[in-house]
C-alpha cells in the first residue's frame, strides 16, 4: 500500500508542476493579477489551451489530493471507511496539515469557475486564475507535508 502511496503522490505532484507551469506561462504573456480584458484574449487566441489545461490539471489536483489524503490515513490505521471527504480534510487539519473544508470548498468553486463558466463569466474566470496563481505555495506545502509525513509510515 505504501507503494501506491508513492505513486499517488507522484502523480499529485505531476498535476502541480502543471498547473504552476501553465499559469507561469499566462504570467509571461498577461499580467497578474488577470483582467476580464485578458481573458477574453485568452479564449479567442491559441492560449485557451493553456485554460484547458489549468481547468483539467486543478481537477485532477484535487481529486489526487484526495485520494492521497484518504490513502495517507489508511496506511496510518486510522478508520476511512465510514468518513467522507469533508471528514478525511477535518482530520488532516486536526493532525497539522495545511488544508481545511474552507479550502476544499473553495478548489470546488474554482474548478467550477474554469469548466462552467467559459466564455459566459470573464470576472468568475480571471477570479479563478488570480486565485489559484495565490494558491500554489500553499498547494506546494500541502504537497510537502505529505510527502514528509508519508516517508515516516
Amino acid at each position: 500500500m505504501r507503494e501506491k502511496l508513492t505513486a499517488k503522490l507522484d502523480e499529485l505532484d505531476k498535476h502541480l508542476a502543471q498547473l504552476k507551469k501553465n499559469l507561469n506561462y499566462l504570467e509571461v504573456f498577461y499580467t497578474f493579477p488577470l483582467k476580464e480584458k485578458y481573458i477574453k484574449i485568452i479564449l479567442e487566441s491559441s492560449d485557451i489551451d493553456k485554460l484547458d489545461s489549468i481547468a483539467y490539471r486543478i481537477i485532477k489536483f484535487q481529486d489526487s489530493l484526495g485520494r492521497v489524503i484518504k490513502l495517507f490515513f489508511s496506511i496510518a490505521e486510522e478508520n476511512t471507511d465510514m468518513l467522507t471527504m469533508i471528514d478525511l480534510i477535518n482530520l488532516a487539519e486536526k493532525v497539522g496539515f495545511d488544508i481545511d473544508v474552507k479550502l476544499w470548498r473553495e478548489l470546488r468553486e474554482l474548478r467550477n469557475n474554469l469548466t462552467y463558466e467559459y466564455a459566459e463569466n470573464y470576472e468568475k474566470i480571471a477570479y479563478a486564475l488570480n486565485r489559484l496563481k495565490e494558491l500554489l505555495p500553499r498547494f506546494e506545502k500541502i504537497l510537502d507535508e505529505l510527502k514528509v509525513r508519508s516517508s515516516g509510515l
